[in-house]
């Protein structure tokens, strides 16, 4: 009961940290359950303490001790009642699903693009600027193609990896802004819900909340009015920078950027590196004739990145009489419109574009141009649409056309006519590129987005058009009929607005291939559809079928679908989304149909029995968020399909489906030996996993999920989709058996594991009583695993595994598994971890340790180790018997995180050495035992002085652990900690820290010492809150003479933040007589340290200072020492003793007296 209270908790903790972001505050009621949890936690924890005296029992052990065990059984009873109470209390406050993260910058691309040495000093001065605090607007220019939104990108990813802004936001803004779209993309990034009304307001106030805050402008063409959108002035936020790109150098100026960097393009030496490299597979290159000829088509690249890129590689395994004809192509090329474009951009990117060899490529290019600038464009989608077209007359079957289509898509990529998308199966076009193809299409294809206006575009024909994609905010109504006799594909979405039909509208256009309508609302398809026999693809996404988009009742599934009914060659149909509910039975005759996409279709109830077993050529069928009432009884209509419908289907090769109870599976159950790809789930999925859901249904072809609690026996073919699963993921104790059963011999093809909730599972796999040689490995494509609430798993594995096994593993998780006591045994089973990049260990009770060595020193990747909640661990590494080595090495861990850990007293034991070069970010929480994290070995002898080998045993850091990178350090609540530092350390230990944060280390007499101090170079932000014994934060040592009180000391020239909060023995922040220097300090804030009476006894020089708060009350001030001596001596005339209480409405206060925080000698 306490670890589902501790799960409650973080929960609660996790929607308060979610409404914060979104503007919302926590109810006092929440707080003050959160209090109480926090006394049961206490109380749990002091009856864990006490049981050791009933384990250990009487009479020197020989028996139980029933008095302790009566005395704490009558308390565990009682703290039971009580934590099902706090339970029962939270439950309308706990959040089953949080945002998902915002848009990253991680997938920045690293190629030779992005890393031109000529456009090094820009990179470096636009970071600089955007650290200048009189500078918050930044433009970035340069023409189509240039590389600016590649370079804002790269800037975005420093700001963020570096922690210069608290929070970086990207918005693209286009040649037609819609200020709701730029507000949404922010606030996505910002985790903020904006909603319908004020939504300017409501960013403007999420916005003046960061106190550090970039914001990325994509594509700006044209002014725009910042405070509109909501985004704070600068003179109203100083913290709120803006980073725009523009091919337009006035716009920069217009949005009164005060710093504009232009992005040129490439020297002619590094051009044609660039394009030399792109061509590098062209043997005949090195032919002296052929290399005048190439130097010459790359100088008609103008030094454009993407012409350069475009062209060299158009140019690969070329003769030289195709280098000749690529040359002249180049110069005789002549443009319509604007010259400077299309000489410098358009000519070389059309010649990619005709040098391709395919004409399916060169249609599937000019296809992507259909949607929208910047899209992310779903490769499902493009299959469809070429399906529909006809493209490929040889396919036989969606798999082949599918293949196809990635094909030509890796074609495109390698053209650099198309990008990878951060989402896995879509790709993106370049907009340079875009508006290439859309020249190029121009003739036959009409593309109009974002229109202003209600009308139909108007034009003197539309006969010439082959493809139309049309997206309006709302239509006032359709034309009569679309005069289209060559329309092949036409792409239409409104925005839910209510929409008039004509039943002629599709008289003229009998040629018509592809059809999709998405956010439509309308009362039924044209009649006239039916005439269009040529119909193969009919997409309707997000449509509401009703005469009155209020009218959420009506049910209009008949007459909408009447009409499609006599469309005999469709081959593809989706309703995703859409709101049918009923499947009528006349969708049987569509005897052609290869897909049929129902996913989303949460309305429909109604599949009658028959129809889809008429479909006999149907190859993928989603049933996802959809149907799910198998086998049900129709009012006067018979039943619903069943499952054993699917059977039939010969063809099926894709299957999404819901199975909500087990029962409906009938009992000898055989889906078709032809599916390839599928995504099972049986029983219902919790609300908590659709995030899971939507993150597992990107990745993977092989998906089954179960949500089962009471065993169930499986037919052999859904065993056998189980192991041949890509992603499994189990919750409930159904599918244990199977997954026990299963795992020596299968799970070849898994690649995520996620187990929730699975009680009876003791072991993941079972191979104590198997002979090694005669099993395969285990797990061994296994990318990522997680475990959760698995109250008697005990070990991983309880025998010795194969060799292969878990080789794979990149990312492990494992949370609230009271029973387990290792990871794998010691010494390790023959297994190996070289891939592991991630490791999160949570509530994980009876772990002592996390690895032996042997596996520590196997974890050369990895970049992430959190640990939290592990009650009895000690140690992260555990040494092994025989083991000579003294060093350990993680070479790549940047990140380390240990949070309340009861019995932890260091990283690990026996070694002289441990080396974490690439460590940024060290967290230390609630750790109580810990007095230094890196023990020395027992019996070791120094020569030193007794005092300085006390001070270096009782400190956190030593000299002889390595921690160069180290860049963000937080510690929490070390109340056995004496001192961070040793005074042995060398100075420039830690000189790439920036961010350090102390709070609540009652043992801490000062931070650091001098020598420490001097060698924080980088340093700029310090917080030192609630130390109940801090006295100073640096300390003077021994060999800081008398004589120096003159001379200057520069200390943290970086520091931009000093933050000494309710420290109560703090009387000065250090005690050098040095004229100290902090010459970037812009804000310092004193609060609640009622014996503070003076910053430093010699001079303090502060020249950036621009906040000072004292008590959280902010001075402003142009001489920092005249203001500060004034509030000093109205203090001391206002108030007669040191400590004055005053009284308000909401209670009493102590007001604590300054004295003297400079000295009248300070600068």
């Amino acid at each position: 009961e306490h670890g589902k209270l501790i799960t409650i908790k973080n929960a609660v903790e996790q929607r308060i940290l979610v409404a914060r972001r979104d503007l919302q505050e926590p109810s006092p009621h929440i707080q003050e359950w959160l209090k109480g949890v926090e006394t049961m936690n206490s109380k749990v924890l002091w009856i864990r303490q006490h049981r050791e005296r009933v384990e250990r029992g009487c009479l020197y052990g020989c028996g139980p001790n029933l008095k302790w065990r009566y005395l704490l059984g009558g308390e565990a009873r009682k703290k039971i009642d009580e934590i099902v109470k706090l339970c029962n209390e939270a439950k309308e406050h706990v959040s089953f699903s949080v945002p998902t993260a915002s848009m990253g910058f991680e997938s920045v691309a690293t190629e030779a693009m992005a890393e031109f040495e000529s456009r090094k000093y820009i990179e470096v001065d636009a970071i600089s600027a955007l650290k200048d605090t009189h500078a918050n607007v930044i433009g970035l220019c340069g023409m189509g193609g240039v590389g600016k939104t590649l370079m804002a990108k790269k800037i975005g990813k420093i700001m963020k990896e570096e922690k210069i802004f608290h929070e970086v936001v990207m918005a693209l803004v286009g040649q037609d802004p819609e200020p709701n779209k730029i507000q949404g993309e922010i606030a996505v990034g910002l985790g903020l819900t904006l909603g319908e009304g004020n939504r300017a307001d409501r960013l403007y106030t999420r916005l003046m909340d960061e106190k550090k805050i970039l914001i990325i402008l994509d594509d700006v063409w044209r002014w725009i009015d910042l405070n509109e959108l909501g985004i704070p002035s600068p003179d109203r936020h100083r913290g709120c920078k803006i980073l725009l790109t523009s091919r337009n150098r006035s716009v920069c100026f217009q949005m009164k950027a005060k710093w504009i960097f232009t992005i040129p393009i490439l020297p002619e030496a590094e051009a044609w590196s660039v394009f030399r490299q792109m061509a590098c597979n062209n043997s005949n290159i090195e032919d002296p004739q052929v290399l005048a000829i190439a130097r010459n088509v790359a100088r008609e690249c103008k030094g454009l990145p993407i012409a350069l890129v475009n062209v060299g590689r158009s140019m690969r395994n070329k003769s030289k009489r195709s280098w000749e004809d690529a040359l002249v192509q180049l110069r005789k090329a002549t443009p319509r419109t604007i010259s400077g474009l299309l000489d410098d951009v358009y000519r070389p990117l059309k010649l990619s574009y005709t040098s391709l060899e395919s004409d399916v490529a060169k249609t599937l290019f000019l296809m992507c141009c259909l949607f929208e600038e910047d899209s992310h464009i779903p490769v499902d989608l493009l299959i469809r649409y070429v399906m529909g077209l006809h493209i490929f007359p040889d396919v036989e079957n969606l798999e082949e056309a599918r293949n196809s289509v990635h094909g030509l898509l890796e074609t495109l990529k390698d053209s650099s006519l198309l990008d990878d998308s951060e989402e896995e199966d879509y790709v993106r076009m370049h907009d340079v590129v875009r508006d290439v193809a859309m020249f190029i299409a121009a003739d036959k294809f009409l593309i109009n987005h974002n229109i202003v206006s209600k009308k139909w575009p108007r034009r003197p024909t539309f006969q010439q058009f082959t493809h139309i994609s049309l997206i309006s905010g709302a239509f006032d109504e359709l034309p009569e009929s679309l005069d289209c006799p060559n329309l092949e594909m036409l792409l239409l979405e409104c925005n839910f607005q209510p929409l008039k039909a004509a039943d002629s509208l599709f008289i003229e256009t009998k040629v018509l291939k592809v059809l999709e309508m998405r956010n439509l609302c309308i009362p039924s398809l044209p009649s006239s559809l039916k005439l269009c026999t040529s119909l193969r693809t009919l997409q309707l996404h997000f449509c509401k079928f009703v005469k009155d988009i209020s009218d959420v009742e009506e049910d209009r599934s008949k007459e909408v679908l009447s009409v499609i009914a006599e469309l005999v060659n469709l081959e593809i149909l989706s309703f995703s989304y859409s709101t049918i509910k009923a499947l009528p039975c006349a969708i049987g005759n569509l005897r052609n149909l290869r897909l049929l996409d129902l996913t989303g279709c949460k309305h429909l109830n109604v599949i009658q029995s028959g129809i889809i077993s008429s479909l006999v050529n149907l190859e993928e069928i989603y049933l996802k968020k959809s149907f799910s009432n198998w086998g049900a009884e129709i009012e006067g209509k018979g039943h619903n399909m069943s499952l054993a419908e699917l059977e039939s289907l010969l063809h099926l090769t894709t299957l999404t489906i819901l199975i909500p109870e087990t029962h409906l599976i009938p009992r000898n159950f055989q889906l078709p030996s032809t599916l390839t790809k599928y995504d099972l789930s049986i029983g219902q999925p919790p609300e908590k996993s659709k995030e899971i859901y939507k993150e597992i249904g990107k990745n993977y072809e092989k998906i089954v999920c179960f949500n089962l609690s009471l065993p169930h026996s499986f037919g052999l073919s859904l065993l056998q989709m189980l192991k041949n699963a890509e992603c499994l993921y189990s919750r409930g104790d159904g599918s244990c058996s199977a997954i026990e059963a299963l795992a020596p011999e299968g799970f070849q093809n898994l690649k995520q594991l996620r187990l929730e909730n699975c009680y009876g599972l003791q072991h993941l796999a079972n191979t104590k009583d198997m002979v090694t040689e005669d099993i395969c490995s285990i797990f061994p494509v296994l990318e990522k695993i997680y475990l959760t609430g698995i109250s008697c798993l005990k070990e991983i594995c309880n025998g010795k595994l194969p060799a292969g096994s878990f080789e794979k593993l990149r990312h492990l998780d494992f949370k609230q598994l009271p029973m387990l006591i290792h990871l794998w045994r010691s010494p390790a089973l023959g297994i190996s971890l070289a891939n592991l990049i991630f490791i999160s260990i949570d509530e994980c009770h009876r772990l002592q340790y996390l690895f032996s060595l042997s596996i520590a020193r196997s974890l050369q990747q990895l970049e992430q180790l959190k640990v939290n909640e592990c009650n009895m661990m000690e140690e992260i590494v555990a040494a092994e018997n025989g083991s000579s080595l003294n060093e350990i090495e993680f070479p790549r861990l940047r990140s380390l995180g240990l949070d309340k850990l009861g019995n932890f007293d260091r990283f690990c034991r026996w070694f002289d050495y441990i080396h974490f070069p690439q460590l940024c970010i060290l967290r230390l929480n609630n750790l109580p035992n810990l007095k230094n994290i890196f023990h020395e070995k027992d019996g070791s002898t120094s020569s030193v002085v007794q005092a300085e080998t006390d001070h270096q045993l009782h400190s956190l850091f030593n000299e002889k652990k390595s921690f160069e990178s180290l860049q963000f350090l937080e510690l929490y609540k070390l109340a056995n900690v004496t001192n961070l530092w040793s005074r042995k350390m060398a100075t420039g230990l830690f000189r790439a820290l920036e961010g350090l944060k102390v709070v609540s280390c009652h043992g801490l007499r000062n931070l650091f010492p001098s020598s420490v101090a001097k060698g924080l170079v980088n340093l700029k932000e310090l917080e030192v809150r609630d130390c109940s014994t801090m006295e100073e934060i640096i300390e003077k040592e021994d060999e800081e003479g008398e004589g120096k009180e003159k001379s200057k000391l520069s200390l943290f020239p970086e520091l931009e933040m000093l933050r000494l909060v309710t420290l109560d023995d703090l009387n000065r922040f250090s005690h050098l007589k040095h004229q100290l220097e902090l010459k970037s300090l812009e804000h310092l804030e004193i609060n609640n340290c009622p014996k503070f009476d003076t910053f430093n006894p010699g001079s303090t020089d502060t020249p950036k200072l621009e906040v000072l708060k004292i008590d959280d009350q902010r001075l402003e001030t142009n001489d920092l020492n005249t203001t500060i001596q004034q509030l000093l001596q109205e203090k001391q005339e206002e108030v007669p003793s040191k400590n004055y209480i005053a009284s308000s409405s909401e209670g009493r206060y102590w007001i604590p007296v300054i004295h003297n925080l400079f000295n009248k000698g300070g600068g």
